[in-house]
């Protein structure tokens, strides 16, 4: 076997950033930082500080292993095992979804509302929560909330629990496993929440070949994927969802651009809901459909 040649930092991430320019990833520099300190065991950063640091020959061999994957199109964070959101650091891997900075909107559409409610300890649900990024965004902005935390998949919920562990979440955020509202609703939690957040798959199949190759080919397909009815995932929440609010409690739901009017005319439809709203991000496109719990209906024969 012939030996790699010495090479020092600087020297292999000039290399990388040329291959991954003329494979037209755009952030070509940074991310052979960013590969280069994984390897080394240092921050992206600290790679340029530490340009003249020789590459060990098992390092040399770990970093062109990464290029290679890089260049086939898997995805940053997937090679690095991390990804950065509200701030935090999470653990993903392809049993989750990486999350998006379009995500922390829907963030801050929950904080608004319980904020504005002025509610003390506020109870929240992140249905479809992948690597945890909304349940522990929220947990870590609002010190005395709950936050339940709901995945179908094992794997993802693993994820979770490992991210709101690290993170000293774990007392507050409660994973539950299943098919969106319904282990909330089996976890005795009727009428009780503040406010219920998802961000569900969208992407109906025939649309799958519009994706980038690195999201369609690498990231988890339950995840993305739908269906032949892209709206699939909405009606199982929104059927769901009214009767955990408390009245007044906020349902926001993550949206495709494209598809915010029909989820908005979802939510509009069902007689539990009122005060729908589309929210754009700062790139002004429709992000999050949100909308309130309606006051409570008494029971039959009950004088208002």
């Amino acid at each position: 076997m012939t030996a790699l040649a010495a090479v020092t930092a600087g020297q292999w991430v000039r290399r990388a950033a040329a291959v991954l320019k003329e494979a037209g990833v755009e952030a070509a520099g940074l991310e052979a930082r960013v590969l280069a300190g994984h390897v080394l065991g240092l921050s992206a950063a600290d790679v340029v500080l530490e340009a003249d640091r020789p590459l060990k020959p098992g390092q040399r061999a770990a970093a062109d292993r990464l290029l290679r994957r890089r260049v086939a199109g898997e995805p940053l964070q997937y090679l690095i095992g991390r990804a950065e959101f509200w701030s935090l650091t999470l653990e993903v891997s392809p049993a989750v979804l990486i999350p998006r900075p379009e995500t922390e909107h829907l963030v801050e559409s929950v904080l608004e509302h319980v904020r504005g409610t002025a509610v003390s300890r506020p109870l929240l649900a992140d249905l479809g929560t992948g690597s945890g990024a909304v349940a522990a965004a929220l947990a870590h902005e609002l010190p005395l909330a709950r936050v339940y935390a709901v995945d179908i998949d094992p794997r993802a919920l693993a994820t979770a629990r490992r991210n709101v562990t690290r993170l000293g979440l774990a007392g507050r955020v409660t994973l539950l496993q299943g098919s969106w509202c319904r282990p909330l609703l089996a976890a005795g939690l009727r009428g009780r929440l503040d406010a219920v957040a998802a961000n569900p798959p969208y992407v109906a199949l025939e649309e799958a070949a519009g994706l980038a190759a690195q999201v369609r080919c690498f990231e988890p397909p339950v995840a993305l994927f739908t269906g032949a009815d892209p709206l699939s995932a909405y009606r199982a929440i929104v059927a769901g969802a009214p009767a955990l609010l408390k009245p007044g409690g906020l349902l926001a739901l993550e949206v495709a651009p494209h598809r915010a009017g029909q989820v908005a005319e979802l939510l509009e439809r069902c007689p539990r809901l009122e005060a729908v709203r589309i929210d754009s991000d700062y790139a002004g496109r429709p992000r999050v459909v949100s909308a309130l719990r309606g006051p409570a209906v008494p029971p039959r024969g009950e004088r208002r």
